[in-house]
C-alpha cells in the first residue's frame, strides 16, 4: 500500500502561515511532522512525498501517477484572535475521503486540541475569493481517499508553542498513523464497496488471487465486466483449480 504525504506550501519559498513571535512557519512545521509520520509507516507502507515546488492540484496528480492509494495533506491554520483547534477536510462526495477523515478524527481528538470536526470541501474558499466553488485542488485532483489536516492554528500563541514541543509532535504523528492504519484495516481493499456479503466475498476472492481492484484501492462494483476481463477471470480460476488439485 502506498500513501502520499503532502507537506503543504514550500513552492517558490512559500512559507504558508507564519508565527512571527516564534519565527516559525507552516512549511517548516509540517515538514517535521511529515518525516515523523513516514518513520512510523515504513516498512509496512510505502510513502511518497509529492514535489512541493508543484501547485497543489499538480501534487495530487503526481501522487496519482505514482500509484498512491491515499493522499494526506498536512497544514496549519491561521485566523482571527481566539481561533483554535484541529479540522479535517475531505472532497465533497468522496465516501472514502469521509471515512479516512473520520478515522483520523478519532485519534486526533486525543491530542490537547479542540476538535473542530470534519468538513466537506464545498464549504471551503480561499480568503481572496469568498465566492469560490471549486473546493480544494489537492482533494479534487486525486481520485482516491484524500484529506487535508489543518492540525492547529499557528496564529494562536498557545497552540503555536505546541509545535516546538517534541512530545506533542510525536503524539500528533502517532495519532495520524493510527488513523491511517484503522482506515486501511476497515476499508481496503475495495474501499468503495460497503461492508456486507459483497465486501466479504470480494476480500476472500482477492486473497485467493482471483480478482484484483484498481490501483487506487477501488473495485467499482457497478461497472460492467468486459469480455477481456471475463477471460482473465476464468483463466485465474482455472489456474487456481489446477494448483489446488495438485496439492
Amino acid at each position: 500500500m502506498k500513501i502520499a504525504i503532502d507537506a503543504g506550501h514550500g513552492r517558490d519559498g512559500d512559507p504558508g502561515a507564519v508565527n512571527l513571535e516564534l519565527l516559525l512557519s507552516e512549511a517548516q512545521a509540517v515538514s517535521v511532522l511529515r518525516e515523523l509520520i513516514k518513520e512510523k509507516l515504513v516498512p509496512d507502507f510505502q510513502v511518497f512525498f509529492p514535489d512541493r515546488e508543484l501547485l497543489s492540484s499538480q501534487r495530487a496528480r503526481e501522487a496519482q501517477e505514482n500509484e498512491c492509494q491515499v493522499l494526506l495533506s498536512l497544514h496549519l491554520n491561521a485566523g482571527p484572535q481566539g481561533a483554535r483547534g484541529c479540522e479535517i477536510w475531505y472532497r465533497t462526495g468522496s465516501e472514502g475521503g469521509k471515512e479516512l477523515a473520520l478515522s483520523l478524527q478519532g485519534f486526533l481528538s486525543e491530542l490537547p486540541l479542540k476538535m473542530r470536526g470534519i468538513k466537506s470541501d464545498d464549504q471551503w474558499f480561499p480568503p481572496s475569493d469568498p465566492g469560490w466553488k471549486g473546493g480544494m485542488g489537492i482533494l479534487r485532483e486525486f481520485p482516491g481517499p484524500a484529506v487535508v489536516i489543518e492540525l492547529l492554528f499557528i496564529s494562536d500563541p498557545e497552540e503555536a508553542r505546541l509545535l516546538l514541543n517534541p512530545k506533542f509532535l510525536e503524539n500528533a504523528s502517532l495519532a495520524i498513523v493510527k488513523g491511517l492504519r484503522k482506515f486501511f484495516s476497515l476499508n481496503l481493499p475495495f474501499w468503495d464497496v460497503s461492508s456486507g456479503e459483497v465486501k466479504d466475498a470480494l476480500v476472500r476472492l482477492a486473497k485467493m488471487g482471483l480478482i484484483k481492484g484498481y490501483p487506487d484501492g477501488t473495485f467499482h462494483p457497478e461497472k460492467p465486466l468486459t469480455r477481456g476481463e471475463a477471460a482473465i477471470l476464468f483463466m485465474r480460476l482455472v489456474n487456481y483449480i489446477q494448483e489446488e488439485g495438485g496439492r
